[in-house]
């Protein structure tokens, strides 16, 4: 998508795709962890096939890891 395509370098695009690749019925989330170098953050990729995974699921799964949850993005890949 273009939304993503005006944040993501091509370079980050590629190990994504690696994350993508790896879903399959048996494992069907695949999380990437990385250091933001801009914010100094850490943030959280979750792909997922099929459909969206609402954020209300995934918030207290993710505060019970002890991340605060600052924002959300989501994107669609067909």
């Amino acid at each position: 998508p273009s939304s993503y395509v005006d944040v993501f370098k091509p370079e980050q695009a590629v190990v994504d795709i690696d994350y993508i690749e790896k879903i399959s019925d048996e494992n069907p989330i695949n999380l990437y962890l990385y250091k933001d170098k801009h914010h100094k953050t850490l943030r959280v990729k979750i792909f997922h096939a099929r459909h969206a995974l609402s954020l209300s699921t995934l918030l207290p799964i993710l505060q019970n890891l002890g991340l605060q949850v600052i924002a959300e993005t989501s994107y669609t890949i067909e």
